[in-house]
C-alpha cells in the first residue's frame, strides 16, 4: 500500500534525466570492466577444478552429520544429525560425510580467512556450504567464499555473474530470515507479542556505514520528522536479547531503509513480533515480498520527505487489524521467513545437487 500524493510540475525533470544519462555511462563501464575481469583464464581453470571435486564429492559421500557454525545459525531448531561448532575453537578437520555450513559472518579468526582455507583443503570428504549475507557489497570476501566452498549460496541478487565465476555450483539467492531468536524462544514469550503495550512512535535505529551514502542520507532526513528513525552505532548487538526482543514487541510500525536494494533481516523481524514495516517502493514485487502486501507499507522518495502520513497510515493499519494481525504477521514469518525454514531450504538444494539421500530423513 502507497499513499497517492498529486503530481507537481515536472519541469526539472528533463535536465535530470540527461543527468542521469552521463551516471549511466559511467555505471555501464564498470559493469562491462567487472564483466571482463570475471571471465579470467584463472577464474575457468578453478572452476573446471573445483567441478572435479564436486563430481567426486557426488559419487562417493556418505552422509554423517551436518555442522552448523554457532553464531548466526544459534537460533537453529537442532535435529538429531546437527551440531553447532565454533571455527575459533576447532582445530581438527571435517570427517568424511559432513555437511559443514557456514555463514560469510563465521568465517573469520583474528580477522583473516587462513584457517577457513585450512578447515577447507584439509577436509576433501566433506561438502562446504557458504550462505552469504553480504554478497551485494562485500565482493572481495563473497569471491573468496564462493571459491572455498562447494555450495554456494548469496542471499542477495548482486554480483550473481561474477560470483558464478568463482563457483558455478551456486543456489538461490535464499533470502535473509529472523536469526536473532530461535522458534522455541518465540514460543516462549509469545504472550509479549501479543500483550507489550505498544507506542505509535516508529522504530527505526540503523547503524551507519559510510559505504552507504543513500541510506545515511534517506535516515538523516526521515530524522528530521521521525525522532526515533535515526542512525547509531554498532550497540545494539551487544544488548540483552530480551531487551532486545521487547523493544521489537514494543512498536506498532517499523521504518526499514535497507544498506541497498534487498529485503533485509529487519522486515522479518517487524513480522514475526506482530508489527508492520515500512519499506521501499522497489521492494514491492521482490520474491520474499509480494506475497505480503496486506502486511506492509511502501515508501518512495516523497514518502521520506514527508513520512507522518505513511507513519500515520501504519499506525491505523496496525489498530484496526488488532490481535488477530498480530498473530498472523508472526504466524507468515515463523513459517516461511525464520532461519530454520531457510536452513531447510538450502539442505534441499544441497540434497538435489550432490543427491545425498536427506530427503529420506527428517532434516528437510
Amino acid at each position: 500500500m502507497s499513499v497517492i500524493y498529486n503530481m507537481p510540475p515536472q519541469n526539472d525533470l528533463p535536465r535530470l534525466i540527461q543527468a542521469a544519462n552521463g551516471v549511466s555511462n559511467n555505471i555501464s563501464q564498470a559493469i562491462a570492466h567487472t564483466s571482463g575481469a570475471s571471465q579470467a583464464d584463472v577464474l575457468y581453470d578453478m572452476c573446471r577444478l573445483k567441478n572435479q571435486r564436486n563430481r567426486h564429492l557426488r559419487e562417493t559421500f556418505k552422509f554423517k552429520k551436518i555442522y552448523l557454525t554457532d553464531h548466526i545459525f544459534h537460533a537453529v531448531d537442532l535435529k538429531p544429525g546437527m551440531e553447532f561448532f565454533n571455527i575459533k575453537d576447532r582445530a581438527e578437520p571435517f570427517e568424511d560425510g559432513s555437511i559443514v555450513i557456514f555463514s560469510n559472518n563465521n568465517v573469520m579468526v583474528d580477522n583473516n580467512l587462513s584457517k577457513y582455507f585450512s578447515m577447507y583443503f584439509a577436509s576433501p570428504g566433506a561438502i562446504f556450504v557458504v550462505w552469504d549475507f553480504d554478497n551485494h557489497h562485500w565482493f572481495a570476501l563473497s569471491s573468496m567464499l564462493a571459491a572455498a566452498s562447494d555450495f554456494y549460496v548469496p542471499t542477495h541478487s548482486d554480483n550473481l555473474e561474477p560470483l558464478s565465476r568463482y563457483n558455478n555450483v551456486m543456489m538461490g539467492p535464499v533470502g535473509s530470515g529472523v536469526i536473532q531468536w530461535s522458534k522455541q524462544y518465540l514460543r516462549d514469550h509469545y504472550d509479549l507479542i501479543i500483550g507489550t503495550e505498544r507506542v505509535d512512535e516508529p522504530l527505526g535505529t540503523h547503524i551507519e556505514y559510510p559505504q552507504f551514502p543513500y541510506r545515511n542520507k534517506n535516515l538523516k532526513i526521515l530524522n528530521r520528522t521521525l525522532p526515533s528513525v535515526k542512525l547509531v552505532d554498532g550497540s545494539y548487538h551487544s544488548r540483552d536479547m530480551l531487551d532486545r526482543f521487547k523493544e521489537w514487541c514494543s512498536h506498532k510500525v517499523h521504518w526499514i531503509v535497507p544498506v541497498l536494494n534487498d529485503a533485509p533481516i529487519r522486515v522479518f523481524d517487524a513480522l514475526i513480533t506482530g508489527g508492520i514495516p515500512i519499506i521501499p517502493r522497489s521492494l514491492k514485487y521482490h520474491r520474499d515480498i509480494q506475497h505480503l502486501h496486506e502486511h506492509i507499507l511502501f515508501y518512495d522518495y516523497e514518502d521520506i520527505q514527508n513520512p507522518l502520513t505513511l507513519t500515520q497510515l501504519g499506525v491505523k493499519m496496525f489498530n484496526e487489524g488488532g490481535e488477530e494481525r498480530i498473530k498472523r504477521r508472526h504466524q507468515i514469518a515463523i513459517d516461511t521467513y525464520h532461519v530454520d525454514e531457510r536452513v531447510r531450504t538450502i539442505l534441499k538444494g544441497l540434497d538435489d545437487e550432490f543427491r545425498i539421500g536427506l530427503s529420506s530423513t527428517n532434516l528437510v
